[in-house]
């Protein structure tokens, strides 16, 4: 972003003698940031995001447009906010673009974990419970150009390097197969003893590595919370969320005359694919393709038109229903 004098827009924000087109144009940029954070950090979810109909340029308007609504209770922006509490006088070009970044990475980062809660389900449920347990050891999460962090509450800032993906990724899997309580305290200490790295746990790769434990059914039974708020088999919770959803198209398509008995059938085929995928990472191509290889008689268009809006409603109602199921385990039961 060079040539862009943040630190005139910035002033007028805080002044509050900005008008209207030139706040327009610095939440331009600050979409602009944005997208500059996805590409940088999230490159690795740009198809899964595209597949569901994200595109990089949505995240980052979902991500800055909370900074600029007046929040009621502070009678406020989120902007002002944060320049309120920023601690220190911005009084220059670098000051105000590291500002600006800091602000703008934040949000990009906290809005890509809903999406990724949102379109998996599983992995949305293990960052909740992270997050939780976070305060019950002595940890909190802070946020290091724009990216989450679990540290010990004594730190202030974090200072020296950080371990990357790749590092993290290389640590025993047996620190990472127990209870939240345990995998936080035991990571925080192989940081110290282990590298050369400040002890901070990144957040998002932490939940991906629990998610991934989760995929691998060798493992699964040796990761059960202790006290039964994650006692729950994946499978379990497939298959009874598979049942709902079999008994949804019975009633209402194949029983209506909507679907014929066959393409019942395909479609709960369908459904049973895309189910596992969503337990496994997400799905990692169109929903039409699901269906595609069971209506050899039709060309791609001619399935697209006759039958993506009904896959696409069911694909939304069990993403819903597994949702539901995870982080209700007595969601089942009820129905």
């Amino acid at each position: 972003m060079n040539g862009v004098k943040l630190l005139t827009f910035l002033n007028k924000i805080n002044t509050g003698k900005i008008n209207r087109s030139e706040m327009r144009e610095f939440i331009e940029i600050c979409c602009k940031i944005g997208v500059i954070c996805l590409n940088k950090k999230y490159h690795k979810h740009k198809t899964f995001f595209s597949i569901n109909g994200i595109s990089f340029i949505d995240v980052a308007v979902d991500s800055i447009s909370p900074l600029f609504v007046v929040n009621e209770t502070f009678n406020s922006t989120e902007i002002n906010k944060s320049l309120a509490t920023w601690g220190k006088k911005i009084s220059s070009e670098r000051e105000a673009s590291f500002f600006v970044y800091s602000v703008v990475w934040k949000r990009v980062d906290q809005t890509v974990n809903q999406i990724l809660a949102e379109l998996d389900p599983l992995f949305g449920k293990i960052l909740t419970n992270i997050i939780y347990h976070v305060k019950q050891n002595g940890c909190k999460r802070i946020y290091y150009f724009g990216q989450a962090y679990l540290v010990e509450t004594g730190n202030a800032k974090i200072t020296g390097t950080l371990i990357d993906e790749h590092e993290f990724n290389d640590i025993p899997v047996e620190l990472i197969k127990n209870t939240y309580d345990k995998i936080i305290k035991d990571l925080i200490d192989y940081i110290k003893k282990r590298t050369n790295h400040f002890p901070a746990i990144p957040l998002m790769n932490l939940a991906t590595r629990i998610k991934n434990l989760y995929a691998n059914q060798t493992v699964l039974l040796d990761f059960i919370e202790e006290n039964h708020e994650f006692s729950i088999y994946i499978n379990q919770i497939l298959k009874e969320s598979l049942e709902r959803m079999d008994s949804f198209i019975d009633i209402n398509y194949v029983a209506k005359g909507k679907l014929s008995d066959s393409e019942g059938e395909i479609f709960k085929i369908a459904l049973k694919e895309i189910a596992i995928d969503l337990t496994d990472g997400g799905i990692s191509h169109s929903i039409k393709d699901y269906i595609i290889p069971h209506f050899a008689d039709f060309n791609n268009h001619e399935v697209k038109d006759k039958y993506h809006n009904i896959l696409d409603y069911l694909y939304r109602l069990l993403k819903k229903d597994f949702k539901n199921a995870i982080e209700h385990p007595e969601f089942s039961q009820k129905r």
